[in-house]
């Protein structure tokens, strides 16, 4: 399985595409047009999306997509599904663009530390996700960890943190859903869980990019340097 992650302009999101041949799995879908034009130009055919969480830069990429699926799978955490109906809840009313998705559409709710198998209707193409909640930013955030082969052909393992973890910095916690404390434990979670692993090529790709040219860092590097992690004991 490879990985191509696209960084879009205006807030430097991160989507993410995991694909073998022509199909593919989409992470936060965020802006509607790159991601079709990313669909269309590499002739994919995506056959599930996942969200770390239901704010609305992270989620309205999925309109082309599910307009043309109507019943295409979408993985999400059971705390924040109702927000993708609700404008509101989703931030996009507050910006002046309100955006749900259909009442009908396929939901399927991730379960917590939690191994799964998104795979195609037909079983030629699957992918392996490990679910981790890790609430703070909002009620029902969510990281997946999982291995594809990176530039160079190499399979890896890859964190989308989405906007639990940036680089040299966490998600802010005054929204709605967000709470500092739980921010607090699941830091303290994430660095009990992954400073034993520090031996191995681990990338964390967060839910926004540094930069355009700058869309992952090294987990070994972050747990060094974010001054978040670095206070915990």
């Amino acid at each position: 399985m490879n990985i191509f992650i696209e960084v879009s302009d205006l807030m430097l999101n991160s989507t993410i595409y995991l694909y073998n041949n022509k199909q593919c799995v989409v992470i936060d879908p965020s802006d509607p047009s790159t991601v079709k034009n990313t669909i269309k130009k590499s002739n994919w055919t995506p056959i599930a999306v996942v969200f770390t969480h239901s704010h609305f830069d992270h989620i309205v990429g999925i309109k082309p997509i599910i307009e043309k699926n109507s019943s295409i799978p979408i993985y999400i955490n059971p705390n924040e599904a109702e927000n993708l109906f609700i404008p509101k809840n989703n931030l996009s009313e507050l910006v002046g663009i309100p955006f749900s998705i259909p009442k009908d559409a396929n939901i399927i709710e991730v379960k917590d530390d939690n191994d799964f198998i998104v795979e195609s209707s037909d079983s030629t193409f699957s992918v392996l996700l490990h679910s981790y909640f890790v609430p703070g930013h909002s009620i029902g955030s969510t990281m997946y960890e999982f291995k594809a082969k990176n530039e160079r052909e190499k399979e890896t393992t890859w964190l989308a943190t989405g906007d639990f973890l940036f680089e040299g910095t966490v998600g802010r916690t005054d929204f709605a859903g967000g709470s500092p404390k739980d921010m607090k434990a699941s830091l303290e979670k994430f660095k009990k869980r992954y400073a034993k692993r520090r031996d191995s090529d681990i990338f964390i790709i967060p839910g926004h990019a540094k930069s355009k040219n700058s869309p992952i860092v090294l987990l070994d590097e972050e747990l060094e340097t974010n001054p978040f992690l670095k206070r915990l004991l």
